[in-house]
C-alpha cells in the first residue's frame, strides 16, 4: 500500500508540474494576456497534451477546427494553399506561441496548414469553455 501512496504522490507533482508548465506558456501569450489567474487555470485545466511527427500536419487548411495548439516544443511551420494548388510558407512558431486559433474562435474553415517539425503542444478546444476563449 505504501507502494501506492508514493505513486499517487509522484503522479499529483507531475500534474502539478505540467499544470504549472501550461499556465506559464499561457500567461507569456498576448492571445491569453487579459485572463485572469481562476480564466488561466480553467483553461490549463481543459489541456490536453498532443504529440506530432516531423511532417504531421497538425491543422490543415479549409478543415472544420475546433482545436487549438499551445506549441510546447519543436516548430509548426504555417503555410497557405493559393488558389492554384501553390504552397507558400507564411510562418512558423515555436514553444509558448499558437496555432488553429482562427477557426475556433471565428468560427470558420481552418485558414492555414500547420506542420509539425517534432512537435510537443498543448490541445485545447471549443469544449474548454465557450465564451472562456
Amino acid at each position: 500500500m505504501f507502494r501506492e501512496v508514493k505513486r499517487a504522490a509522484a503522479l499529483s507533482r507531475t500534474f502539478q508540474a505540467t499544470q504549472q508548465h501550461y499556465g506559464g506558456l499561457l500567461r507569456r501569450n498576448a492571445l491569453f494576456a487579459t485572463m485572469d489567474e481562476a480564466e488561466i487555470d480553467l483553461l490549463v485545466s481543459r489541456l490536453k497534451p498532443a504529440t506530432f511527427a516531423a511532417g504531421q500536419a497538425i491543422i490543415r487548411q479549409g478543415e472544420i477546427g475546433d482545436t487549438f495548439y499551445v506549441v510546447e516544443q519543436g516548430r509548426v511551420r504555417v503555410s497557405v494553399e493559393g488558389e492554384e494548388g501553390e504552397k507558400a510558407t507564411i510562418d512558423e512558431r515555436g514553444p509558448g506561441e499558437y496555432v488553429g486559433e482562427i477557426a475556433l474562435l471565428l468560427d470558420v474553415p481552418r485558414t492555414t496548414t500547420g506542420a509539425a517539425s517534432g512537435v510537443g503542444a498543448a490541445r485545447g478546444g471549443r469544449s474548454i469553455g465557450e465564451g472562456t476563449v
